[in-house]
């Protein structure tokens, strides 16, 4: 098989050689950018709005979740208390149950297994994702909107402070 080339520096034909080609359909739109920007700020607002939203739900559902295992487990209870850690991460830790005249049922005593915290604030184990101490994590993040339910009743050394957590009251917005 042969092919013919055109010679060296004859600008017609082969691959490069000129046709008519038809325009293409696309047209760009004409919005303002500063209609653009505002449709923009509007959707982050309303994609913030529901986030806050879905966050203080989870919250809300956490804390049901820890009142409905700890009034299981200690049907006299009231309250179920945190405390955050030095840490750079605050992360609510669980430390006790306490009865409404505020009198210890449980509390962390990493010495006696068989005081029952190690049950009730790990379940079946740390990584347990209904165990009171992974539940605590969503308390963190409520946005004051747990006021009343959850409530800093002390505060610790450094950045430490002791949450008490209302069980009745967390039962009652679920």
């Amino acid at each position: 098989m042969t092919t013919t080339r055109q010679p060296k520096g004859v600008p017609v034909g082969g691959q490069f050689a000129p046709d008519t080609h038809t325009e293409s359909a696309l047209t760009l739109n004409s919005v303002p950018m500063t209609k653009l920007e505002a449709g923009f700020k509007e959707a982050r607002r309303l994609q913030q709005e529901k986030m806050a939203q879905l966050t203080f739900e989870m919250a809300a559902t956490s804390a049901a979740a820890i009142a409905a295992r700890t009034k299981a487990m200690h049907p006299t209870a009231r309250y179920a208390v945190f405390h955050t850690d030095d840490q750079q991460w605050h992360e609510f830790r669980p430390y006790a149950v306490l009865d409404a005249d505020r009198n210890e049922l449980v509390i962390k005593n990493w010495l006696d297994p068989s005081n029952g915290f190690h049950a009730w604030a790990d379940g079946d184990g740390d990584e347990d994702p209904e165990s009171i101490h992974m539940l605590a994590n969503d308390l963190e993040d409520h946005g004051g909107k747990l006021d009343g339910i959850l409530s800093e009743k002390t505060a610790g050394p450094g950045a430490n402070a002791t949450i008490h957590l209302d069980l009745d009251k967390a039962l009652e917005i679920s």
